[in-house]
């Protein structure tokens, strides 16, 4: 991002949606882990199977957000077809996220607190 700062500007709704997201399923956000999945953009070793060996493997929760046609991953948090301000709503609470690079990834450097982009 060049140094450069901004933010997203995101509604008390939006907030409250994270909140209810995470709340409603038991999950600590400094306990999860935001992952963009899009499967025309992750090489063949990343697919669905390593995905949940990967999950298997940790107790951090990974949220997958995708396209609501993606397919879901046995394992991962189901966040799929949310909105943008969802995403960064959901950005400004957890502590990591890993991307492919596209629009969530640039989403994540524009969250309020920003989390660590891998």
């Amino acid at each position: 991002m060049s140094g450069r700062r901004f933010v997203i500007n995101i509604t008390e709704d939006d907030k409250a949606w994270a909140n209810h997201f995470f709340n409603s399923r038991g999950l600590d956000p400094a306990n999860c882990v935001l992952f963009e999945y899009n499967s025309y953009s992750h090489p063949v070793a990343w697919q669905a199977a390593t995905w949940t060996k990967l999950f298997s493997l940790t107790n951090i929760k990974f949220i997958g957000v995708a396209g609501p046609n993606e397919s879901a991953i046995p394992g991962m948090i189901d966040a799929r077809g949310i909105s943008w301000r969802q995403t960064v709503a959901l950005l400004n609470r957890v502590p990591k996220m890993v991307g492919v690079g596209s629009g969530i990834t640039m989403l994540a450097a524009g969250a309020e607190q920003q989390p660590k982009i891998y």
